[in-house]
């Protein structure tokens, strides 16, 4: 997945804690984030703020974003058409993320 990005994307590390990257997603810094773990105390926050800044964030099977969901990993981004456009790359059909985890948009 990391080699698959990486050929489109200039990827940075994790900052200090998930949470940190919402805030950064928003402001510019970073136009995407990728998570498998989703636990509610790393995103829910970060979730909210990203919304209401006029991001988008949702479960790599494309659904919105729920705390507690059993859908797999999520994919956050500065816009929703930023959003769709990582989600082909990252997501879709033929992707590495999709073939690992069993995933198609």
């Amino acid at each position: 997945m990391q080699a698959s990005a990486s050929r489109r994307f200039d990827l940075t590390p994790i900052p200090r804690c998930a949470a940190e990257s919402y805030p950064r997603v928003a402001f510019g810094q970073n136009d995407i984030t990728l998570f498998q773990r989703i636990l509610p105390w790393d995103h829910a926050a970060g979730a909210v703020f990203l919304t209401e800044a006029g991001g988008e964030i949702r479960h790599w099977d494309h659904r919105p974003y729920r705390v507690g969901s059993n859908s797999a990993g999520v994919l956050a981004a500065a816009t929703p058409a930023l959003w769709d456009s990582a989600s082909a790359l990252l997501l879709g059909v033929g992707s590495a993320l999709a073939d690992a985890e069993g995933i198609a948009a």
